[in-house]
């Protein structure tokens, strides 16, 4: 039975730490959308401020990453617009 208990903790540790990192993922997307929000506000008023609801729908972080590199290298609001949609 001892062995029974030690995969049981092995498959409890993998899965809190798959839950950790799920986690972690789901906060830096929150903290990445929330920025860009703000970013696509201040750099683009009421026009950028409309895409906000696109990018909340955007999962992948690396997509997220490049489109808010973009609004700080200063693209246009179209070409922002671009990479959004």
């Amino acid at each position: 039975m001892p062995h029974v208990l030690s995969i049981e903790r092995i498959a409890e540790k993998r899965s809190r730490e798959e839950g950790l990192q799920e986690g972690r993922q789901q906060g830096l997307r929150d903290c990445l959308i929330e920025a860009m929000a703000l970013g696509l506000e201040l750099r683009f008023g009421e026009s950028g401020a409309g895409l906000s609801a696109l990018v909340e729908k955007i999962t992948d972080l690396d997509r997220l990453r490049k489109i808010k590199r973009a609004i700080a290298e200063g693209a246009s609001l179209d070409a922002v617009a671009g990479l959004i949609e």
